[in-house]
This record gives structure tokens, sequence and C-alpha cells, in this order.
């Protein structure tokens, strides 16, 4: 298996992972590897329980060997990327008038811990 093939399916157990844990948090995923030609998104989830306020999301997952490692690798760029990826997303998928929008992290270390950075830039 070549080194990219490995990055890839590491790549998708995070998400897989990422998914997992927003499910059981109460989101619905929207999206998950949504390719637009600016970019693509990760994740685009919403939440629905009554007690959390109406937020949806989109989300970079993030696998790498330490936290550190995971906080600092979406660089500006990326997250221009992501945001403009974004606006594409909302053109064609509007999201409800009372959802607030944000962009989330998902970090997942070692391939088991997971660490969700809400409004992470």
């Amino acid at each position: 298996m070549t080194a990219r093939a490995t990055a890839d399916r590491k790549g998708r157990q995070a998400e897989w992972l990422a998914k997992l844990y927003f499910l059981l948090c109460g989101y619905t995923i929207l999206a998950s590897r949504f390719k637009t030609p600016v970019g693509e998104i990760d994740m685009v989830v919403r939440s629905w329980v009554p007690w959390r306020p109406p937020v949806q999301a989109f989300v970079e997952v993030k696998r790498r060997a330490s936290l550190d490692a995971a906080a600092h690798s979406i660089l500006a760029r990326q997250q221009q990327r992501i945001g403009q990826a974004a606006q594409w997303y909302l053109q064609r998928h509007p999201a409800p008038p009372k959802y607030a929008l944000r962009y989330d992290a998902v970090f997942v270390v070692n391939g088991i811990w997971l660490r969700h950075v809400p409004n992470a830039w």
C-alpha cells in the first residue's frame, strides 16, 4: 500500500470517528466529503436537539500524531478554501434563517482520541 493510500485510509477512519461523534451529540450529517469547484468540505453538520442553539457547521477533520500538530495543520490558505467551499454549498443548500453558521474542527490523535473545536476560525 502506498503512503498516499495509507494516509487516505487513515483520513477516512478519522472522518468516520467524527461522524459517529456528531451523531451521538445530536447533530445531523448533511454532507460528507462534499466536493466543490473551489475546495472540499469534510463534513457539514446541523444541530437538531432542543437544548442546543441551532447551528450549522462546516467541519474540517484532521488526524495527526499529536494535538499540537493537528491544531496547527489548518493553515490560513486552507481556511480560505473551506470558506469559499462553504459559500458555494450555501448558495445551493441555504441554511434555515434561525441557524448560526460556523467553522469547526475535529482533531483525531493517534486514531482514537477526538477533540471537537467549535468556531475553530
